[in-house]
């Protein structure tokens, strides 16, 4: 698994809310204004991070919304709202403090989902060498991806294997 960006999570999220599988600033700033209001801040905070700000005020017409937006980029002085001094992530709307927290959440599963897997790589280890067990031997018995289980094993690549995987070879190496 690569690690979560907050682009990637953020077209992610467009995609989610917006029921298309597109990123289009245009399209998209057509469904915020006619019927889908709460793409507003992810395709804002999206339209920063890509560098194009431009391109979506342009196809803002709602000003509402637009002084919404310029206030947000005003706040944000060209940098991304995930390095905003916590001062001024305090004085965001409700909108964008709760996306920030939503991207919290996804960032820290993502490492407590790479922490368990470390955690058991290393006993898979200590079981392996306890009980003289070779990784053809997990792989095999467990149906595994062959390439994947001996970077998962040598490399200690813990993006090679999911967590079920991981936990797999672990219950399995318990019970030998």
């Amino acid at each position: 698994m690569s690690r979560l960006t907050f682009l990637g999570w953020l077209k992610m999220e467009l995609a989610r809310m917006s029921g298309h599988k597109t990123v289009s600033i245009h399209k998209l700033a057509h469904q915020v204004q006619y019927d889908n209001s709460r793409l507003a801040e992810p395709l804002l905070l999206y339209a920063m991070e890509t560098g194009t700000v431009s391109r979506l005020l342009h196809f803002i017409e709602d000003e509402k919304l637009k002084k919404e937006y310029l206030d947000i980029i005003e706040m944000c002085g060209g940098l991304s709202i995930v390095d905003l001094s916590e001062d001024k992530k305090k004085e965001l709307p409700w909108g964008y403090k709760k996306l920030l927290e939503n991207w919290w959440a996804a960032e820290k599963k993502q490492q407590h989902v790479e922490n368990s897997k470390r955690l058991r790589l290393e006993r898979s280890l200590q079981l392996m060498d306890e009980k003289k067990i070779t990784n053809a031997q997990v792989y095999q018995a467990l149906s595994l991806n062959p390439g994947n289980t001996n970077a998962f094993f040598k490399n200690r690549d813990t993006t090679k294997l999911s967590l079920e995987n991981a936990t797999r070879i672990m219950k399995y190496l318990y019970s030998l």
